[in-house]
């Protein structure tokens, strides 16, 4: 395996980790928003944070302890693309962020990558 190939898939391993830290810290106590079902799948939010962050760290560890350089690539681009893909079939169910404060979060992230992408 070629020396680039390696630093892009432990570093790719490694945020895999905070993200998936993360989510299994985000439901830690249970809040009201987790429990609400997700549109897509029909399931509390909790069991899907909880289903990604399983799902990550099989990633991490095939990254780890796995030979095929083209197969640790596969996973991560398969990984890596079910979020865009998860968003897009949540916009054309025409899905609304049930929870005030959360629409709010997401309308100023939303704000500070256009500014941060154009520079203004």
């Amino acid at each position: 395996m070629k020396k680039a190939e390696q630093i892009f898939i432990w570093t790719t391993a490694i945020c895999f980790a905070f993200t998936a830290l993360g989510k299994l810290l985000s439901f830690w106590p249970l809040n009201a928003a987790l429990v609400e079902h997700d549109p897509l799948f029909d399931v509390p939010f909790f069991v899907l944070l909880l289903f990604a962050a399983i799902l990550e760290l099989i990633v991490i560890a095939y990254c780890i302890f796995g030979k095929s350089a083209d197969r640790k690539t596969l996973l991560i681009a398969a990984v890596s693309a079910n979020f865009p893909l998860y968003r897009m079939s949540l916009y054309w169910m025409n899905y609304k962020i049930p929870c005030k404060i959360a629409q709010e979060r997401f309308l100023k992230k939303l704000v500070f990558l256009r500014s941060w992408l154009t520079g203004s």
